[in-house]
C-alpha cells in the first residue's frame, strides 16, 4: 500500500528529514543487544519482571514507539497509506481491529493480558507505517547500510550468547531449554539467526566485490552458526526455504553463485557450531534429531498437540475467537507451557474467530501483492529484506514469529522497506 508513492521521487523537506535521521534506523538495529540486556540472567532462578519482558518483548515494543514517534516529527505522514487503501481494505482493518478489542474486553480470560496483546499489534501496524512513511526518504546507500546496520546487531546478539553461555556454565546454570537471553525458549534464537543469515546473504547478493562478499557468507555462516548449535531445525529449514521463494522473485537469487554462497553459509554454519560447548542434550548439530523426535513418531516435537488442542478450542467459539495470548489459559497443554498454538493459521483463528482471520489474512495477501508487484523493479536492498521477512513467515507456520514482538517487527520493517523505498533504476543505485 506505500508503494503507490515509490515511482515518484520524494520532496526535499522529507528527503532531507530521511537523511539527518539515523536514530530509528540504529535502534531498530540495536534491539536484539537491548532485548539481550536486559533479560541477562544466569542464576536460572525465575524472576517475574525479567519473565514478563521476555515473553512480551518491551524493548522491541519501545523501540518501535520511537520510531513511530520519529516518523510523525519527520513529516514523513505515516498513516497517508491508510487513507490509499482500497474501501474493502479499510473496512477489513476495522473489523480486524474492533474484534480484537472487543474480544479483550469482553470474552478473553485474562483481560488484561489480551488487551495488553492487541495493543502490541496496533503498535507492529503502525510501527510498519512508520518504517515505510521514513524508508519513502532513503537512497541506495543509506538503504544498504540500514540493512549492514541489522547485521551488526544480530552478530552482537551472537556474540552476548557466547558471553552468556561461558558465564552460565561458569554458575551452574541449568535451565537450557528455557535459556532466556531475549527468548522464553532456546529454539527462539532462530529469529536472530536468520534475521541476520538473511541479512547477510542479501548483501552478498549485492556486492561486486570478492572480499567484502566473502565477509558477508562468513558473517551469514556465524548467524547460522547459531540454529546449529541450538538445534533449532526450523530456521534452517526457513532460510533454505526464502531463497526457493526469493528465487521465483528475484532474478539475482536463481544465479549459482547465490545458491553457493548459501551452500557455503550452512556448511560454515554447521563446522562453526562445533567450536562451542553443548551444555544441554537438545542442543547441537548431532543432536538435531532429538529435537526433530527421533526417539517418537511424533516428527513435529509436539506441534500436532498443540494444533489439535487449537483447532478443537476453535470449534467451541469459532465467530470471534477467544482474544490474543489466552492460548495457554484456554487449551493448557503441558499445564500452560505454552502461549500460542505454533502456527499462524490457528493463532488468528484463535484469537479473533474466522471474523477476524478473514481480515487479517485478507489485508495480508493484499499486502503481499503489493510486495510481489515492487519487486518486479528490484532494487538491491530487496534481497535482505525479502530474505529476512520470508525466513521469519515461514517460521510463523510452525513457530511464534507473528506472536513475539522481534520477529513480528521485523516482518514488519522488512515489508515495510519493499513497499516503500524509492524505486530508482538498479544501474544508478550504489
Amino acid at each position: 500500500m506505500a508503494s503507490g508513492d515509490s515511482g515518484h521521487a520524494p520532496d526535499q523537506r522529507a528527503s532531507a528529514a530521511g537523511r539527518s535521521s539515523w536514530l530509528p534506523w540504529a535502534l531498530v538495529a540495536a534491539t536484539p543487544v537491548l532485548l539481550a540486556l536486559v533479560s541477562w540472567d544466569t542464576t536460572g532462578i525465575y524472576q517475574p519482571v525479567q519473565a514478563w519482558f521476555r515473553l512480551f518483548g518491551f524493548a522491541a515494543i519501545a523501540v518501535e514507539l520511537v520510531v513511530i514517534v520519529a516518523s510523525v516529527l519527520a513529516a514523513t505522514q505515516p498513516l497517508r497509506p491508510l487513507a490509499l487503501l482500497p474501501r474493502w481494505a479499510k473496512l477489513a482493518l476495522a473489523v480486524l481491529v474492533g474484534v480484537g478489542f472487543y474480544t479483550a474486553v469482553f470474552v478473553a480470560p485474562d483481560a488484561l493480558r489480551a488487551i495488553q496483546w492487541t495493543f502490541f499489534s496496533v503498535v507492529h501496524i503502525l510501527f510498519g507505517l512508520a518504517v515505510a512513511g521514513l524508508a519513502r526518504t532513503i537512497d541506495p546507500l543509506t538503504q544498504r547500510a540500514i540493512w549492514k546496520g541489522i547485521l551488526a546487531g544480530v552478530c552482537a546478539y551472537l556474540l552476548i550468547v557466547v558471553v552468556f553461555v561461558a558465564a552460565a556454565l561458569a554458575n551452574r546454570f541449568d535451565e537450557w531449554e528455557y535459556f532466556g537471553l531475549g527468548v522464553t525458549n532456546i529454539r527462539q534464537v532462530g529469529f536472530y539467526s536468520v534475521v541476520g543469515a538473511g541479512a547477510a546473504l542479501g548483501l552478498a547478493t549485492a556486492e561486486a566485490r570478492r572480499a567484502p562478499r566473502a565477509f558477508y557468507v562468513l558473517a551469514s555462516a556465524l548467524m547460522l552458526s547459531l540454529s546449529f548449535w541450538s538445534g533449532t531445525r526450523g530456521a534452517l529449514i526457513a532460510i533454505v526455504v526464502a531463497f526457493l521463494v526469493g528465487a521465483v522473485l528475484l532474478p539475482v537469487l536463481r544465479t549459482v553463485q547465490a545458491w553457493l554462497m548459501l551452500a557455503a553459509a550452512m556448511a560454515g554454519g554447521a563446522l562453526l557450531s562445533l567450536a562451542g560447548p553443548v551444555p544441554s542434550p537438545i542442543y547441537g548439530i548431532v543432536r538435531l534429531s532429538a529435537s526433530s523426535g527421533r526417539h517418537s513418531p511424533d516428527v513435529s516435537s509436539g506441534r500436532l498437540d498443540l494444533w489439535t488442542g487449537a483447532w478443537n478450542a476453535i470449534l467451541q467459539r469459532p465467530v470471534t475467537g477467544y482474544g490474543a495470548g489466552q492460548y495457554f489459559l484456554v487449551v493448557q497443554d503441558q499445564a500452560g507451557a505454552f502461549n500460542h498454538p505454533h502456527n499462524i493459521f490457528l493463532q488468528i483463528l484463535f484469537h479473533w474467530g474466522v471474523l477476524g482471520a478473514a481480515s487479517y489474512f485478507a489485508l495480508a495477501a493484499f499486502l503481499v501483492w503489493k510486495a510481489v508487484v515492487a519487486l518486479r523493479d528490484p532494487q538491491p536492498s530487496d534481497v535482505p529484506a525479502l530474505l529476512a521477512g520470508t525466513s521469519l513467515l515461514t517460521m510463523s507456520l510452525y513457530e511464534g514469529s507473528l506472536f513475539h514482538s522481534y520477529p513480528t517487527m521485523m516482518i514488519a520493517f522488512a515489508l515495510a522497506f519493499i513497499l516503500a523505498v524509492p524505486r530508482t533504476p538498479v544501474g544508478h543505485s550504489a
